[in-house]
């Protein structure tokens, strides 16, 4: 069984049996951390994990690159509270990531440096976008 585990700015496709504690999946449709590795029961795969309890959103109303970018990609921002952030999604819901993992300060230069890229993006995806339907982006920062 394949589940969509994410690792520092991207998700992976991995093995449930790969997993150990801390690791961070979605598992029907929620981002879950890992509590303790797979097992199988009675012919049925078991995760031990929590809900990732999401941080609070906070609204900015400031024009940065960053925010601008995220407009962009119709996406937020996640703030993992170790002063690194990510244009991504990361509720569950799907496995797009739009940046990579960076400290604030270099994800706003980075956005800033390829806003043209995330302005074709929109372009080329506004109607997708606007009506809040989910569009892969290719990550080249890779």
């Amino acid at each position: 069984m394949q589940v969509s585990q994410f690792k520092w700015d991207r998700f992976h496709q991995v093995d449930v049996f790969s997993l150990v504690e801390g690791d961070q999946v979605i598992v029907a449709g929620s981002m879950v951390t890992v509590a303790a590795p797979a097992y199988e029961k009675d012919g049925q795969v078991h995760l031990p994990a929590a809900p990732i309890e999401q941080a609070v959103i906070l609204v900015d109303f400031s024009d940065t690159a960053a925010t601008r970018a995220m407009d962009y990609v119709g996406s937020s921002v996640h703030d993992f509270g170790d002063g690194t952030a990510i244009i991504a999604e990361l509720d569950g819901s799907t496995d797009l990531v739009y940046s990579p993992r960076l400290p604030k300060a270099e994800l706003e230069a980075f956005c800033q440096e390829h806003l043209e890229r995330y302005r074709a993006f929109n372009s080329q995806h506004s109607e997708a976008i606007e009506e809040g339907e989910p569009v892969p982006m290719e990550p080249w920062w890779a």
